[in-house]
């Protein structure tokens, strides 16, 4: 953090002045306990919370869409151009530093600690100190130099702005900075409020009213920016090493399309609920993708699916734009699944660090795992299911070709060949334009087609062969309904036992989830008591091969 040397005092107030605050000396986030506080204890935290209100350069969570609080500080970066996550080390430090210029006999760690708590409680009752919400329907691309954003047809044009070197600035802001109004040689941007005519990317002033947490580690090209403040992305060159690796890796144009819009997808402020499951054996280009990933996503995380509901899990994930995963567990546990699922939704989470208070705040990322075969999923809850896209990487190199271009001509394989795109400038620019035409068609449809690629579809049900035993089962045994039939549900349960134990070598589910999924794929299926050979057995309307009816209405039937 760039701290600025504070003035003495705040508000005026000379800061030896001393003043009372009714709040009680809150708890010491460092494990040990704040010294008790007197009246001049309590004026001094009270003005350091004072002086940051001050500044204008701080703000606080505020409320989520739950109702509960979130306590996390934020710092405004002008010069970047977004909202910085405060660490409470970071609000530590800038209360002591803050202390040994206006209280050198308070300066130590726990009242750093005391100072930094009472700001908290000061910042989250003034509305006006919470960080701005962002829109659920922008959809805001943060770039070094400015903003874009993807507008449709119906949505208003932008206010004026003004191109000062390569800053995009704000009309107003242009004014309060320099004293003065836009000259006739600044390019004025946003002039024209005529409605454009299709989805295009238009250039927003980097301002805090929008409320963005991160920035995508590439430059505002503004040779590309028109008069009226409309970005138009350029086509991606076949002959640049990104283009011949999408080339190379993915051939299938419908599914290169698709992780276009993924990527596309996490780039921008809002949620379109999808997490992306790059599924495919070794060297298919997989790894490279991912590293092009990171370096769009500078603030990343690794993660462990086993490990998500695990009392730290959440904590690093905090302020990181992408999750990545690189191995998945043989079985997706229930509650694995329902932490995906408020990730992937970006629903408030509850965080939990070693040695400090529990705190709740919202998720911002995209998750992207890449797994060489799918996995076991316990529960299969449509939900799950729904937020969740497979995109094959089908093509395999051999091991004396190399990860990347040049179309398997047998060169030399190139383990490190990512670093021909991610370090080059040129490469990342077209990078992010290739991205940026994925965020146009997204905004365009209003989200992810429903008519997914043939190969995605085919993936898609793969997985679900190999995750969910009771499908495999179905499937194997060609199991139908049939309202002529009545078969006994103890002999279909047996029968999965035996085939999901002899011939997957998996665990079988309970007879109670068994009979649910079944439930959810026959669901016009009967399921009840019948008197038979003595005995009520409860038998189901479903034809098994390999299990005989109790009764069969084509056993009775008259052949003509």
């Amino acid at each position: 953090m760039n701290d600025t040397t504070p003035p003495s005092g705040v508000n005026g107030r000379p800061s030896n002045v001393l003043s009372f605050r009714g709040n009680a000396a809150p708890k010491a986030a460092f494990g040990a306990p704040a010294p008790k506080a007197t009246l001049s204890d309590q004026a001094f935290e009270a003005d350091f919370a004072d002086y940051l209100k001050a500044t204008k350069e701080y703000a606080i969570g505020g409320k989520l869409p739950d109702g509960d609080d979130d306590c996390s500080f934020f710092r405004w970066l002008p010069e970047q151009g977004y909202w910085d996550r405060c660490s409470e080390k970071d609000m530590a430090a800038k209360a002591l530093s803050w202390l040994r210029l206006e209280r050198k006999d308070k300066a130590n760690a726990g009242h750093a600690t005391s100072c930094m708590n009472t700001a908290v409680l000061e910042l989250m009752g003034d509305r006006k100190c919470w960080l701005p919400k962002k829109s659920d329907r922008r959809a805001i691309v943060p770039l070094k130099g400015g903003y874009l954003e993807i507008v449709k047809p119906d949505e208003p044009r932008c206010a004026r702005a003004a191109v000062v070197g390569e800053q995009v600035v704000d009309q107003d802001v242009f004014s309060a900075t320099y004293g003065q109004s836009l000259g006739p040689r600044q390019a004025l941007l946003f002039q024209n409020d005529e409605t454009p005519s299709r989805t295009r990317i238009r250039v927003l002033a980097a301002t805090k009213e929008h409320g963005i947490t991160y920035q995508v580690p590439a430059t505002l090209r503004m040779d590309q920016v028109d008069g009226d403040g409309y970005y138009t992305p350029k086509p991606l060159d076949p002959n640049s090493k990104f283009g011949q690796y999408l080339d190379l890796f993915q051939p299938d144009l419908e599914v290169r399309a698709l992780l276009q819009e993924a990527v596309a997808s996490s780039l921008m402020s809002i949620c379109f609920e999808k997490a992306f499951f790059l599924v495919g054996s070794g060297s298919n280009g997989k790894s490279t993708f991912l590293h092009i990933l990171r370096a769009l996503h500078p603030r990343n995380v690794s993660l462990r699916l086993e490990k998500l509901d695990g009392t730290f899990a959440m904590a690093p994930l905090v302020g990181k734009s992408a999750y990545i995963v690189t191995e998945t567990p043989k079985v997706l546990a229930a509650s694995i699944q329902e932490v995906l699922k408020a990730l992937i939704s970006r629903d408030p989470i509850q965080v939990e660090a070693k040695r400090k208070d529990a705190y709740t705040t919202l998720p911002i990322g995209t998750l992207f795992a890449s797994v060489n075969s799918w996995f076991t999923v316990s529960g299969h809850e449509h939900g799950f299911w729904r937020k969740v896209l497979a995109i094959p990487f089908n093509v395999r190199m051999g091991e004396k070709t190399h990860e990347g271009a040049n179309g398997g001509n047998g060169k030399k394989r190139e383990p490190d060949f990512y670093l021909q795109i991610t370090e080059s400038e040129e490469e990342m620019a077209q990078v992010l334009d290739w991205v940026l035409e994925g965020a146009l068609r997204l905004m365009e449809r209003g989200g992810f087609s429903e008519k997914l690629p043939d190969a995605v579809l085919a993936l898609a049900e793969q997985n679900r062969m190999e995750s969910d035993t009771t499908m495999a089962y179905m499937a194997d045994r060609d199991a139908s309904y049939d309202s002529g039939v009545c078969t006994d549900k103890t002999a279909i349960y047996a029968d999965y036992r035996q085939y999901v134990l002899e011939e997957l070598g998996k665990k079988p589910v309970n007879a109670e989830d068994f009979w649910k999924r079944v439930r959810e794929k026959f669901p016009e299926a009967g399921i009840y008591q019948i008197s038979h050979g003595g005995k009520k057995p409860r038998v189901a309307e479903i034809r098994i091969a390999g299990i005989k009816p109790l009764r069969d209405m084509a056993d009775l039937e008259t052949p003509v």
